[in-house]
């Protein structure tokens, strides 16, 4: 597990969940924030069935609602971040939060344990640079504005500042991020995802729990954290 982040449904006027009903919704199929709307909408007593669900990019939600094209949407940050600060009208109505995992096939982890290694290192190290300093921080969040608008061909939104906040609030601030998983007191993370998208019939009837369970490893994480030194977690050379 790399990270936990908040998922949200943002609605124009301040409208409760309930009221959703027969409006257009923006989402993205089969994502975290998919989840999150399903969980609103049982919440309120509606369905999918309920609303007019519309496919759309994330990136595209808070001009989309802007417009009046949309009534709300389900989306993780910074989307949410950005309508709230479009608009005083939008409000988040329903709060969801998703994990993020780093996944590897079974094949290339046998065939190339070190690369991965490599690889979960690299994150690690990124994690301690921006620990940091503020200033490591607003850099990497310039760099990831300057990257998505590169992509997108357009400005987006959301400042620095706001990413380095987002940032702060969803790994920095976590004392044991990235984190190990096993928790025998507590339920293993996505279970409740998987009960619920299965009692919804989003998973097939004979989906297994255990195969899910079974792909849940640690070990390379515990590899790199136990020999910080050979891996060097704590040596820095990113550009100026």
């Amino acid at each position: 597990m790399v990270k936990q982040s908040p998922t949200a449904i943002v609605a124009r006027g301040g409208a409760q969940v309930g009221a959703l009903a027969g409006k257009r919704i923006a989402y993205v199929e089969a994502s975290s924030a998919h989840q999150t709307l399903l969980q609103g909408l049982s919440s309120a007593g509606l369905s999918e069935k309920d609303v007019r669900l519309v496919p759309m990019r994330v990136d595209e939600m808070p001009g989309a609602l802007a417009r009046g094209e949309i009534e709300a949407f389900a989306a993780w940050e910074p989307a949410p971040s950005v309508a709230l600060a479009n608009s005083e009208a939008n409000r988040i109505v329903f709060r969801g939060s998703s994990t993020d995992y780093f996944v590897i096939s079974r094949e290339v982890g046998k065939r190339s344990p070190q690369a991965v290694n490599s690889l979960v290192a690299a994150y690690v190290r990124a994690i301690e640079w921006l620990r940091l300093s503020l200033r490591n921080q607003e850099k990497a969040a310039q760099w990831v504005k300057d990257d998505a608008e590169a992509f997108s061909g357009k400005k987006n939104g959301i400042s620095p500042a706001q990413i380095a906040a987002i940032t702060r609030r969803e790994l920095l601030n976590i004392p044991s991020a990235p984190r190990i998983i096993v928790n025998p007191r507590a339920q293993p993370p996505l279970k409740s995802e998987f009960d619920f998208l299965k009692g919804l019939g989003k998973l097939s009837a004979d989906a297994s729990w255990a195969n899910v369970e079974s792909a849940m490893g640690n070990d390379i994480l515990v590899n790199v954290l136990t020999d910080t030194r050979l891996f060097e977690t704590g040596r820095f050379d990113y550009p100026e």
